[in-house]
């Protein structure tokens, strides 16, 4: 049995490459393995992680969101801004409908109006960012509620809320792709669109729903993100969109459609989690940082775009 398990290892090269950061980086830092570092990395990750739960589901079905970074920042906003007003339960159903709002808004131009996912999405950031920028004229909003704070930094059994609720959504996400016909519909979908259509299933449904789906996301992360700091800004989760795709497609998601699912998701996540908390803990400059993301995000896509090109 162990040996089976060791096969299956090797076999997943994510995995393997995981593993062997784990082992590095106890080597680098006495302070990697403890439980007060691992619990402050898995929350550090939480935010976006739900974020990628969304975009796991959008690049199954062959697209993507740009804009979920602006859609985040907006909704910290929105709730906080709203939460003295109408109460913070208000507060919160009120932005998570802006987000649907907002994912539904993006799915109807994509397939009703045919427009590039890329341009839209982009068109959305950019609009979404600058009503930020608006409502707030600009500078970070601070809230002044217990409640709203203590959901983004309160804990069950010295585990925070925000990975309780991360983890909450990967189930229901892994659930979702796995278990149901909307699922089902979601990889047929991405995996060949023409065909999904003349086979009667309703691809502009799908369509329409993933782009719910990341803005849904993007907007429960950013009101976490929100009461997590205690401050709403313009600028939170500015790089939520590259981080997020970088998760998905390092978890072994391919951007052509088709394959993938949540927990592997996770798994993109870990690594991107522990390279961050790596480079914090050697003290490796924030400019470096971004640069050796994206060189690994380049190389990721680049061995998926060669192996899929061989095994055809």
């Amino acid at each position: 049995m162990i040996l089976t398990i060791g096969k299956n290892i090797l076999k997943e090269k994510m995995l393997m490459l995981l593993l062997v950061m784990i082992i590095i980086m106890s080597f680098l830092s006495p302070v990697f393995l403890t439980t007060v570092n691992f619990i402050d990395m898995l929350t550090q990750m939480s935010i976006y992680g739900l974020i990628a739960c969304g975009m796991t589901i959008a690049i199954i079905c062959g697209d993507f969101d740009l804009s979920v970074g602006s859609v985040a920042a907006l909704s910290g906003l929105i709730m906080v801004m709203l939460e003295p007003k109408v109460g913070l339960a208000m507060a919160i159903l009120i932005t998570l409908v802006l987000g649907i709002a907002m994912g539904l808004i993006n799915g109807f131009l994509v397939t009703v109006g045919k427009i590039n996912s890329f341009i839209v999405t982009l068109g959305a950031m950019t609009v979404y960012y600058g009503v930020a920028l608006k409502i707030c004229n600009g500078n970070p909003v601070q809230s002044t509620s217990d409640a709203l704070i203590e959901i983004g930094n309160g804990t069950i059994a010295g585990i925070p809320y925000p990975v309780i609720i991360y983890f909450v959504f990967v189930a229901i996400t892994q659930i979702l792709l796995i278990k149901t016909k909307y699922g089902r519909n979601i990889y047929a979908t991405g995996g060949n669109y023409e065909v999904a259509r003349l086979t009667g299933i309703n691809v502009k449904f799908y369509k329409i729903s993933i782009f719910i789906a990341t803005s849904l996301t993007a907007a429960i992360g950013g009101m976490l993100l929100a009461s997590r700091l205690g401050t709403a800004a313009p600028n939170n989760a500015q790089d939520a969109a590259m981080t997020v795709i970088s998760a998905v497609v390092i978890g072994g998601t391919s951007l052509a459609g088709g394959q993938g699912n949540a927990i592997r998701t996770v798994l993109g996540m870990l690594i991107l989690g522990i390279l961050t908390n790596a480079f914090s803990l050697l003290n490796i400059y924030p400019y470096y940082q971004t640069a050796i993301k994206g060189i690994i995000l380049i190389a990721v896509v680049a061995a998926d775009s060669y192996y899929k090109k061989n095994k055809n």
